[in-house]
């Protein structure tokens, strides 16, 4: 094995083991008229297909494209150990790039605004944009790209489901850093020339 395989690996060790203590369960057979006494135990394994039976849109792309048929059947372990393994890759990524490039838009309309991201945020982040923006009325449009959800920290306290590191790239400090950029935009658009 390879050393970053094996680093892989490493890494991925106690995501395996939790997998299995979380995982589909194992199912223990007791023989149960034997006088009381408990028989030998057998444990077995169970594996879910989640493979889509008919074609389906792919997401993330600029573009919808829908399937073309099925390389490898999908199961819940493979899901489970595939989405374990992008967050080891953005860890690492963060390392040595620990901030991601964004699009942002900012459009003015008489003294209307619209404002763009690509990611899907947390109520306090559109409110913070709207609350603090010179226009009369601002409009945050999300996902205008193949963004994740974007938590405050109060949600990560909670441990919400878009606050876990499976379900976002950008934590509560981007959501900031985003929102104080989209508000310099903004302004600048209110500047007299």
């Amino acid at each position: 094995m390879d050393p970053r395989s094996l680093r892989r690996f490493a890494l991925l060790a106690p995501a395996i083991l939790w997998l299995l203590a979380t995982g589909p369960s194992p199912q223990p057979a007791m023989a149960a008229d034997d006088g009381g006494q408990a028989g030998p135990l057998r444990i077995g394994w169970a594996s879910t297909d989640l493979t889509p039976e008919e074609p389906v849109v792919l997401t993330g792309f600029s573009r919808a494209r829908v399937s073309q048929g099925v390389a490898d059947p999908i199961t819940a372990v493979y899901w489970r150990m595939a989405r374990a393994s992008r967050v080891l890759d953005r860890f690492e990524l963060q390392k040595t790039e620990p901030t991601v490039p964004v699009e942002v838009h900012v459009i003015r309309l008489g003294d209307m605004a619209i404002a763009t991201n690509p990611f899907e945020l947390y109520l306090d982040f559109g409110i913070r944009m709207k609350a603090r923006s010179r226009a009369v009325q601002t409009f945050v449009v999300q996902l205008a790209g193949s963004g994740s959800y974007v938590p405050t920290a109060r949600s990560v306290a909670g441990g919400a489901y878009g606050a876990i590191p499976e379900s976002t790239e950008v934590g509560p400090e981007g959501g900031r850093e985003l929102v104080q950029r989209t508000l310099e935009l903004l302004d600048a658009l209110w500047t007299e020339k």
